[in-house]
């Protein structure tokens, strides 16, 4: 019992280390070899080469005369000759010749699939008187070089007496000019393989004149007519050899190609995976393929295959992996680093075949198949810069450039002028051209108590200024105002003229009427300007001043048309209109202040108000008297006017 479980131990443990060691196969991925194919019989080498398909011809010459009864010698042949035709193939070609006094051919044609039908044209017994083996060998020889004769033949003579033959016979001797003629017939046939068999019942025989006729005869001696059964195997054992050695003829030669990819043309830095294809030029012996090996002259390039043995069928490919890997070197910083290399490639290993052995053996061939297409020259080109890390370079360059152009497209520069007007109406014109996208400005600039930060920014496609004072901030578009804590802050970007200081007009164009002027002012009419001041008189009314050239006028109010209606007056806003002299003329009111009338003066008497006709330009004298049109109609000697001097949306 104790024995029984220690030899269970043992087997348990080897199972395990079985089992562990097909696990560590499996997880390693390592190929097994395939094992090594068992050498072929005969047999199996006979049916993979078909021969059954490899017709065969025999001529058989069988002794037919009285002396073939003694010992049953004619019915042991019978017997001999089923069994032998049973053997044979049935694509296989038989001629039954029998022989005595004289030969005749009683069967030619396939075995078939029915040995007892060719014994059937065998005589009952023998009767013969003769025995004429140069007839017989005469009828071989014409069945031999008959047409459409396979090339495989085996010619058997079965006898039992000497060489007798009946007079007039052709061949009266064992020698003379009819069996010099046979031979000569028999050499003259172009046969791939021809083979005689004697096979003598006697001791004294003529069997021994095959060898007259056929070169080298084999001599089959039987000791009793039960071993004809088995001497005439060798003919047929021969046969088949021969069929084989005839179906191994085109083998010589031939061997194992291998074809390496395309891509060991094209090799890349690190490891390239290709896969070889080994393909067998024979067509009916297989072959093995072991101890394989990729020797590189580059110790740049290695090759490692994925199998070192592989068993290629006849006619037929295999693959084998494999991986080969390329050092090309470390990178460099560059755009283009070009590196190329070429490397032999030698495929190494030993060719065989299963069935080397046994054709060896048994049928005398020697096969040595060749190893073909093992050599190659494996290129290799690649660049170890890195153009990447330039076109990186590049998209960023272009990112930053992107957003500096956004930055600078959101932040313009400064441009125009800021004029800051305090409440006292002192006024300010600080030039913001030149300072940037953003600017400080300090209370030595401004006159206020607070510095100013300004900047242009965008609202959509339009530009604003933005300013920060005191916490505060305000946007101003071109040309607009804004107000902080009493102080006017405006924006002059110098597409419009600039407003002058003093009190904000409306924002929009308008019809308005003036303010009464305060007691004891003078209402001042637009009128052609005179060459002097009119001094009063003490009693009596005013002279007529001198004509005086009036003050040029600004570009930007020569450059805005008129929209007054002839019909309309309003007061005098800043220097009078150039004109030639008119009358009536009085001085402009020394506030000098738009819309407000001059102060009261005991040296400056009323003037008749003056109303400038319709389209009044410069050179075109102006009426003293207001026309009917100017006449207020409520009563309230304010009339409409249109300021024509802001006529924008700030």
């Amino acid at each position: 019992m104790a024995d029984q479980l220690q030899m269970a131990r043992r087997r348990g443990r080897t199972s395990l280390a079985a089992a562990t060691a097909i696990a560590l196969i499996w997880l390693l991925g390592v190929p097994p070899a395939p094992a090594a194919a068992d050498p072929a019989t005969l047999d199996q080498i006979e049916k993979a080469a078909g021969v059954d398909e490899i017709p065969a011809d025999y001529v058989i010459m069988a002794d037919t005369s009285s002396s073939m009864r003694s010992g049953d010698r004619y019915n042991g042949l019978r017997t001999s000759l089923r069994a032998f035709f049973a053997a044979l193939s049935p694509a296989d070609q038989v001629t039954l010749i029998t022989f005595d006094d004289g030969a005749r051919v009683v069967y030619q044609g396939q075995v078939g699939r029915a040995p007892d039908t060719l014994v059937g044209k065998l005589p009952a017994s023998a009767n013969g008187k003769a025995t004429d083996i140069g007839a017989a060998l005469e009828k071989a020889t014409e069945a031999l070089a008959r047409p459409g004769a396979p090339a495989l033949a085996s010619v058997v003579l079965v006898t039992d007496g000497r060489h007798e033959p009946p007079s007039g016979s052709p061949y009266p001797l064992t020698e003379g000019y009819g069996w010099q003629q046979l031979r000569k017939q028999v050499e003259r046939m172009d046969k791939q393989s021809l083979r005689a068999y004697a096979l003598p019942l006697s001791g004294a025989t003529g069997a021994s004149l095959l060898g007259s006729v056929f070169d080298r005869p084999t001599r089959l001696n039987a000791s009793s007519i039960g071993e004809v059964t088995r001497l005439l195997q060798t003919p047929k054992d021969e046969s088949r050899k021969a069929k084989v050695r005839s179906a191994l003829a085109g083998e010589q030669g031939k061997g194992i190609a291998v074809t390496w990819p395309a891509e060991v043309t094209r090799l890349s830095p690190g490891d390239n995976e290709v896969t070889l294809t080994v393909r067998s030029t024979t067509s009916v012996i297989p072959q093995d393929l072991v101890d394989m090996e990729v020797a590189s002259e580059n110790p740049a390039i290695r090759v490692r295959l994925g199998s070192t043995a592989i068993s290629v069928p006849p006619g037929g490919t295999a693959t084998v992996p494999a991986v080969i890997t390329w050092d090309a070197g470390p990178h460099s910083l560059g755009y283009s680093d070009t590196v190329d290399v070429d490397a032999p490639l030698r495929l190494s290993g030993t060719a065989s075949s299963p069935w080397t052995a046994t054709l060896a053996d048994e049928l005398g061939i020697g096969f040595q198949p060749g190893l073909g297409g093992v050599d190659v020259t494996g290129h290799g080109s690649a660049n170890l810069g890195r153009p990447w890390l330039y076109y990186l370079t590049l998209a960023l360059a272009a990112l930053l450039l992107a957003l500096v152009l956004r930055g600078l497209y959101l932040r313009p520069s400064l441009y125009g002028v800021l004029a800051v007007t305090a409440p006292g109406g002192a006024r300010s014109r600080i030039s913001l051209s030149g300072r940037g996208r953003r600017a400080t400005l300090s209370r030595s600039e401004t006159g206020e108590n607070h510095a100013i930060r300004t900047r242009v920014v965008r609202q959509g496609r339009a530009k604003r200024l933005r300013v920060d004072v005191d916490g505060a901030t305000m946007i101003l578009s071109p040309d607009g105002r804004r107000t902080h804590r009493s102080v006017q802050f405006e924006w002059l970007d110098g597409s419009q003229p600039a407003h002058p200081a003093g009190p904000q007009r409306p924002q929009h164009s308008a019809l308005r009427r003036p303010s009464a002027p305060p007691s004891g002012a003078t209402t001042q009419w637009l009128s052609s300007p005179q060459p002097g001041p009119a001094k009063p008189a003490p009693n009596g009314p005013s002279p007529t001043p001198p004509a005086q050239s009036p003050p040029p006028q600004s570009p930007s109010a020569q450059s805005r048309p008129s929209q007054s209606r002839p019909s309309q007056s309003r007061p005098t806003q800043g220097p009078p209109t150039q004109g030639p002299p008119a009358q009536n003329w009085a001085p402009p009111s020394p506030a000098g202040s738009m819309g407000q009338p001059p102060s009261s003066s005991p040296q400056a008497p009323p003037v008749s108000p003056v109303v400038p006709t319709a389209r009044q330009q410069p050179g075109h004298p102006v009426s003293a008297t207001p026309p009917p049109s100017a006449v207020d109609p409520d009563g309230d000697d304010e009339l409409p006017v249109i300021d024509t001097d802001i006529a924008r949306i700030e």
